[in-house]
């Protein structure tokens, strides 16, 4: 055969699979779309051999365990370095190699895969259950076989460090689908313990099983959103399924956020109590079980009548929550139903009408939340969406005036309450005083500034 002659080949494809390339990101390594010389981190290739089941893959720092297997495709021939075992792990804890961690990142329970490490330096010194792998010194890198057997889910809650939790005993439906990640009723079951470091001391504080608790042994019942709960466990409780264990800690029972911060929540005097006058922080334990919840509205396709009972259900939640000084929780509560409600489209005109009502009592209890939290911009803005509707509506103009006065919008606040007196006369009496008010403090305003300029001046 000369050099130059055509050579035909005859390729039959027995069996083709799709391969992801599998993204890997290791410490000290450039920002993705870009490769610096000398990189030392080959590609990593995935073929899904069976699917597995469900749509959640791992991710730090759920637990996983697989049925793995190790060989090099290499010279033609492969060679098993790895016999079939099974491997417990905290994902990306550092126990696979870092091409074969991210791959194990995108399954899903009971699938089964191939894996290929392209050849490199960073297998150099990578080991598997304490077995070198063989992947630096060879052309053809190195394939792991694996099943992802179970997953354990586990969540740094507030990614900050400091609640922590972990499913033990798998409940019924999917997440976050069948979670109760909005506001509503939920039943639970809960105990609390103390703890030394990461280590649980045993001992329950507080159990709602004990049949001489607050509940008699009955499912605790609570209305999320409430700050009834520590926000840990009621956080934990958003993230969980019905039917679902959960051991839950928090590094700090009196964490300012997230732990005890009234001694009206359930267990706060038994953990109280219980810490006594340990002036350093001390960790609590809890399991948590989500009982059940009521589902609330599907803001999608229910019918306008359940939205509005909704709307107004978490509005009246607000106003409780305001009424009780609770001004943060109570901000949140209007604020999710000022969103619902702005989400509706295709109002006819009466529909229009009814959840602007319930859209225009909102808006003003969410503005006094904001003044009382001394966020008196926050509140103009709020106001401002109902005087771009109705720019007589009375109540927005007075309450809008409030915000002016204490920001020194003199003027403005003046224009406010003469308009608030056109708007509806029977206010008169009441704004002649506030108009009163606002001449007192612009006076103590004005000889304020002239005390201090004089000073300045010497």
């Amino acid at each position: 055969m000369d050099v130059e002659d055509e050579l035909w080949l005859d390729v039959e494809s027995l069996l083709v699979r799709d391969a992801i390339r599998i993204r890997t990101a290791p410490v000290g390594e450039s920002p993705v779309g870009e490769s610096p010389p000398g990189t030392t981190h080959g590609a990593t290739h995935k073929v899904v051999v069976s699917e597995g089941d469900g749509w959640e893959s791992p991710r730090p720092p759920f637990e996983v365990q697989l049925e793995l297997t190790g060989k090099t495709p290499d010279t033609g021939k492969e060679r098993s370095f790895l016999s079939t075992r099974t491997v417990r792990c905290v994902s990306g804890d550092g126990t696979l190699p870092p091409g074969l961690s991210a791959a194990v990142d995108t399954m899903r329970v009971g699938e089964r895969a191939r894996v290929w490490c392209e050849p490199g330096r960073y297998l150099a010194n990578a080991t598997v259950c304490g077995v070198k792998v063989p992947g630096g010194n060879n052309n053809g890198g190195v394939e792991f076989e694996c099943v992802l057997e179970s997953m354990v889910h586990a969540r740094d809650v507030f990614g900050d460090g400091a609640v922590f939790k972990r499913r033990t005993t798998e409940g019924h439906g999917e997440f976050p689908a069948d979670c109760p990640v909005h506001d509503c009723t939920c039943r639970v079951h809960f105990s609390v313990g103390l703890m030394n470091g990461d280590e649980s001391r045993g001992e329950r504080v507080y159990d709602t099983r004990c049949a001489e608790g607050e509940t008699r042994g009955e499912p605790f019942e609570f209305q999320l959103g409430c700050g009834i709960l520590p926000e840990a466990l009621e956080t934990s409780f958003r993230l969980a399924v019905p039917g679902e264990v959960s051991r839950v800690t928090l590094n700090d029972a009196l964490h300012p956020k997230h732990g005890y911060v009234g001694t009206d929540q359930p267990g706060a005097r038994a953990v109280l109590d219980a810490i006594g006058t340990n002036e350093e922080k001390v960790g609590l334990e809890f399991t948590a079980e989500l009982v059940g919840f009521d589902r609330p509205v599907n803001w999608h396709n229910a019918p306008l009548h359940d939205m509005l009972r909704e709307a107004t259900k978490l509005k009246n939640e607000g106003n409780d929550l305001l009424a009780a000084g609770k001004l943060t929780l109570a901000r949140v509560k209007y604020e999710k139903t000022v969103r619902n409600l702005e989400s509706l489209r295709g109002l006819d005109d009466d529909e229009h009408d009814a959840v602007r009502d319930v859209k225009r009592k909102t808006l003003l209890n969410l503005a006094a939340a904001l003044q009382r939290l001394g966020e008196h911009a926050g509140a103009i803005k709020t106001l401002e969406k109902l005087l771009g509707e109705d720019e007589d509506d009375a109540k927005a103009l007075w309450r809008r005036s409030v915000s002016l006065l204490a920001t020194h919008e003199y003027a403005a606040a003046r224009a406010d309450l003469n308009k608030c007196v056109e708007s509806d006369p029977s206010t008169a009496e009441d704004v002649a005083k506030q108009l009163r008010r606002v001449d007192e403090r612009e006076e103590s305003g004005v000889a304020r500034e002239r005390l201090v300029a004089e000073r300045a001046l010497g």
